[in-house]
């Protein structure tokens, strides 16, 4: 009897010395879960404030701009169809323009205010990616074309020489872009501008960030959400490889 005790009692303090040390891995696991952060792709609008025609009912380009419809409703579906996808995405939504007007600073001047939000944005996320999403100021016959029966805005990458510290990388991550648009959807692309100009469009800040203008004034939001979604699957794409 006495040997059935004491059998019964190393028999116990083995299970409880194993329930120590599986919760011991659980917690070394649930650490190191929350320590990695999950991969981000970081949208936002430098020029927030362009629009288009057939959402603002006018036929003047020259009016293609408001402070509430406009190329961030684009970056909001692109925010979306990444996250059905699973992928963590963060838009800024900041109103540029109207920062602009209260600072009583030049349009110019825009850059510098989406830079203080692409810098606080990379202190906070993990970000893999980032979309500087325009639209730009062609006429529709340029930034228009169509796709097994649909029309779809085109877009159209830039990428400054005055970038000296991540050039090649902007450059790569352009053309990789477009590349694999054009595999899946051909002309849809207006290729890579390589622009000769002062401004970096804080290219310098983060290899990853691409300068994009998807369609022009005269698209449709439903032409833009047709690309966009073509650019979210290149982007799934790029951050699963």
């Amino acid at each position: 009897m006495r040997h059935l005790i004491k059998w019964l009692v190393l028999l116990c303090a083995i299970f409880i010395l194993a329930a120590c040390q599986g919760q011991e891995k659980e917690a070394k696991a649930s650490k190191v879960s929350q320590t990695v952060e999950p991969s981000t792709v970081y949208i936002y609008h430098t020029h927030n404030r362009e629009s288009f025609l057939p959402v603002l009912k006018t036929d003047n380009p020259y009016e293609a701009h408001d402070s509430t419809q406009n190329i961030a409703l684009v970056g909001k579906h692109l925010k979306e169809s990444l996250e059905n996808k699973n992928i963590n995405a963060v838009q800024d939504t900041t109103d540029i323009a109207g920062t602009l007007e209260k600072k009583n600073l030049s349009f110019k001047e825009s850059y510098s205010i989406s830079k203080e939000k692409l810098e606080k944005a990379l202190e906070k996320e993990n970000v893999s990616v980032a979309l500087d999403i325009h639209r730009d100021t062609a006429l529709r016959e340029e930034t228009t074309t169509k796709i097994n029966g649909e029309n779809y805005a085109k877009v159209i990458f830039y990428v400054s020489k005055a970038n000296k510290k991540y050039y090649n990388q902007s450059l790569e991550l352009a053309e990789t872009i477009h590349q694999e648009l054009e595999k899946s959807s051909p002309g849809i692309s207006r290729g890579v501008v390589i622009r000769d100009s002062s401004n970096t469009y804080n290219q310098d800040i983060f290899p990853e960030l691409a300068v994009l203008g998807v369609g022009g004034p005269e698209n449709s939001l439903e032409e833009e959400y047709r690309t966009i979604e073509k650019i979210a699957d290149v982007i799934e794409k790029r951050i699963n490889k």
